[in-house]
């Protein structure tokens, strides 16, 4: 099993009334820091010298390029992939002017050539109402708590024009998100400084971070099964990841290993605003 190798943690709503999701483009709930500007980073696959990196992609390896504002906002994210660093995925962020709050988020389908456009609506208070794609497949609204923090996602069913219920969220005494409810079911638990320290997905996944907030080990249960469905063996796949930082705090190289052998390498290079 490969590592499925992520530029951020798990998307938190950590002490502010925002919805979880939307936290995937906020830098300080990746838990990085330094007014950064642009991550370069490069997943090399199985590399077979962990020293001398290749200069060309390999067929699985991948690039990816994340621009920010000053706010810690994504405005921009480009991955590639193989030697001849083919465009397999480009997202851009819209904010108000404030920089912070999200409007607009376009994912560019590159086979299609189109592009998707999600667009987020507000109440007065700042409080995300609904999330709607342009063309009109699907819309999500929100409810929220009185300290105005979603409690739950809500959609219509195409087939019925049923109102359902997808996501529920709950949060702990600092405001965290501590559990996830819907298709995914995930609980969340942080250091005491705030950091957070797992995420577990049901009885399959968890994922262990350092204080740091970096991911340190993935865990996941794998089921096999025959073709009637009945599980005939069961096995967990632990990875576990080892890192290099620099001055500022942020990683920039990090190696993943199962059972003692490296797995993938992942080297970054950040640029930062001029505080």
């Amino acid at each position: 099993m490969k590592p499925i190798l992520l530029i951020f943690v798990t998307a938190l709503a950590a002490g502010c009334a925002r919805p979880a999701y939307i936290a995937k483009s906020d830098a300080a709930n990746a838990w990085m820091s330094g007014g950064i500007a642009q991550i370069r980073e490069t997943v090399f696959d199985n590399p077979a010298d962990t020293g001398v990196l290749p200069a060309v992609l390999g067929r699985f390896d991948t690039y990816t390029v994340t621009d920010y504002n000053r706010t810690g906002n994504i405005t921009l994210t480009e991955s590639f992939r193989g030697p001849d660093s083919v465009r397999i995925a480009k997202q851009e962020y819209l904010y108000d002017p404030s920089g912070e709050r999200l409007e607009r988020a376009l994912t560019h389908d590159l086979g299609r050539r189109g592009v998707v456009t999600l667009l987020y609506d507000y109440d007065e208070g700042g409080r995300l109402t609904s999330e709607i794609e342009s063309n009109g497949l699907y819309r999500f609204d929100y409810r929220h708590d009185r300290q105005g923090y979603p409690r739950a996602q809500i959609t219509d069913l195409p087939e019925t024009g049923k109102r359902v219920v997808i996501q529920r969220y709950s949060y702990d005494g600092e405001g965290r998100l501590k559990r996830l409810r819907g298709e995914r079911d995930e609980r969340y638990r942080y250091y005491p400084g705030g950091t957070i320290a797992e995420v577990r997905g049901g009885r399959r996944s968890l994922d262990r971070y350092n204080k740091q907030g970096d991911l340190e080990a993935m865990a996941v249960r794998i089921d096999r099964k025959d073709r009637r469905g009945r599980t005939f063996e069961r096995f967990e796949v632990t990875l576990t990841a080892e890192y290099e930082y620099d001055a500022r705090g942020n990683w920039i190289r990090r190696t993943m290993f199962y059972r003692e052998q490296v797995q993938s390498v992942a080297v970054r290079e950040i640029d930062y605003y001029n505080n």
